[in-house]
C-alpha cells in the first residue's frame, strides 16, 4: 500500500510509520478510500482470495503488469511500471495527445531492472489529456491515460 501511494502511514511513509498493529479508525479508512479514488481506482467488489506479495513488491516495486502514471499540474509526467517479461530489456514509452489525430508528443526508452521495474520522466508535456503507450515488445503496447494534476494506475 505504501509503494503504490495508497497510504502514507500514521507517522511516516515507512513500514514502521504505518503502525500495522494499530486499529484503523473510520477517519483513516475514509482517507484511504479517498486516496484510492484519487489514484484512479473504482471500488467494485471485495477480493475472494489473499494477495501474496512478490519479492519485487517487498523491495518497493509495483505488482507485475502494472503501470502508474503521475501527470503533475506543472506538466511533468512520470511513468512507473513493472513487467517481469521486460526484465533487463528495453521498454519504450510514447506520449500522444488524446485528440482525434493522436498527435505524437515524445518517446523515451529505458531498460527494465532485474524485475522489469522502470521509471521514465517527461519534463514537460503540453497536452490536456495524455495517452501513454508502454511497449515491452515491438508487437505489444499497454495503454493508460492521464490528465494534468492526476494519477492513474492500471493493472493489466
Amino acid at each position: 500500500m505504501l509503494n503504490m501511494g495508497f497510504s502514507s502511514g500514521k507517522t511516516s511513509a515507512t513500514v514502521k510509520g504505518y503502525a500495522g498493529k494499530d486499529r484503523l479508525t473510520r477517519a483513516e479508512a475514509i482517507v484511504f478510500l479517498k486516496n484510492l479514488q484519487d489514484q484512479g481506482f473504482r471500488l467494485t467488489f471485495r477480493p475472494t482470495a489473499i494477495t501474496v506479495m512478490t519479492e519485487n513488491e517487498k523491495k518497493g516495486g509495483l505488482p507485475d503488469r502494472t503501470v502508474k502514471v503521475t501527470y503533475q499540474a506543472d506538466r511533468k509526467l512520470i511513468v512507473r511500471g513493472a513487467f517481469a517479461e521486460a526484465a533487463n530489456r528495453t521498454i519504450k514509452v510514447e506520449v500522444h495527445a488524446s485528440t482525434p489525430d493522436g498527435e505524437h508528443i515524445e518517446t523515451l526508452q529505458t531498460k527494465g531492472d532485474a524485475y522489469g521495474n522502470f521509471t521514465v520522466t517527461f519534463e514537460r508535456i503540453d497536452a490536456d489529456d495524455a495517452s501513454i503507450y508502454v511497449s515491452t515488445r515491438d508487437d505489444l503496447a499497454y495503454y493508460i491515460s492521464a490528465k494534468p494534476g492526476q494519477s492513474a494506475i492500471v493493472m493489466y
